[in-house]
């Protein structure tokens, strides 16, 4: 489909926040699935790039949030305002239904803090009186993405860690969230995306203190349709050490923390 872009900015060095506006009648996507973009108008380069959806409003406009780490980011870091994009979306499968009355824990990790947005409206939507507490997490300042967007959120805590002690806490965001379920109690889920020893350790964590946890997996993807295998997840298929692979882009990208053979990545 041919998207118009409303907006398109840099949030920090390196890392940008576009919104499109799609055609009348586009399915409206749900948090955790992502689009497949062509971010150039010639077949240079020839494969589209997977962005997560970033957030969605009332409008059926939607936003993604992308990192500048390549040939092709770098040619959507160009992209103006009223120039159209060939977008293919929304794909795969989204977070969970979102339960009420519960603790709902987001984690990101610098550009993993993409889907959480979109995931955090959709809580408040469901469990307008529910408690949220996002973790947010980055090497310094500059990869703590959308915290203000966060905290303008009736009803959401917000924590924020750097490994260098630029903003907030000094280390891990694990160790933040480790820190808050020790002193937690009552049911919660965890929900969490950004580079994979990261959600490792998220799964691990939730498991310690038996929270339930979706990981969304940033896999890389050649077409996003399930063709070219090139996004599979070891997914535990039996006891001990069994698994089988599971395209990222058709059966996840979302999956719960204990399914994948994380030693096996």
């Amino acid at each position: 489909m041919l998207t118009t872009v409303l907006s398109h900015r840099q949030l920090s060095p390196g890392y940008y926040r576009i919104v499109l506006q799609p055609p009348a009648g586009t399915p409206r996507p749900r948090a955790g699935q992502f689009f497949m973009v062509h971010v150039s108008p010639s077949n240079d380069p020839l494969l589209r790039r997977p962005f997560s959806l970033h957030d969605i409003y009332d409008d059926g406009s939607f936003a993604l949030l992308y990192r500048v780490v390549g040939k092709g980011t770098a040619l959507l870091s160009h992209v103006q305002v009223d120039d159209t994009l060939d977008v293919l979306g929304p794909l795969g499968n989204g977070f969970e239904t979102i339960q009420t009355g519960i603790t709902h824990i987001l984690v990101g990790g610098g550009i993993g803090t993409a889907p959480l947005m979109g995931l955090s409206r959709e809580i408040k939507r469901t469990d307008p009186t529910g408690r949220v507490e996002v973790f947010l997490g980055g090497r310094g300042e500059g990869d703590l993405l959308c915290g203000g967007d966060f905290e303008l959120l009736e009803g959401v805590t917000l924590s924020q860690a750097t490994e260098d002690g630029s903003c907030g806490l000094r280390g891990y965001v694990t160790e933040s969230l480790e820190a808050f379920l020790k002193g937690h109690t009552g049911p919660s889920v965890i929900y969490t995306c950004g580079p994979t020893p990261m959600m490792r350790e998220v799964a691990r964590i939730a498991a310690v203190h038996n929270v339930p946890c979706y990981v969304s997996m940033e896999e890389h993807m050649g077409c996003g349709m399930g063709a070219c295998l090139g996004c599979v997840v070891p997914i535990r298929s039996g006891n001990g050490d069994e698994f089988e692979y599971k395209r990222a882009c058709v059966e996840g990208p979302v999956f719960r923390s204990e399914e994948v053979m994380w030693g096996a990545q």
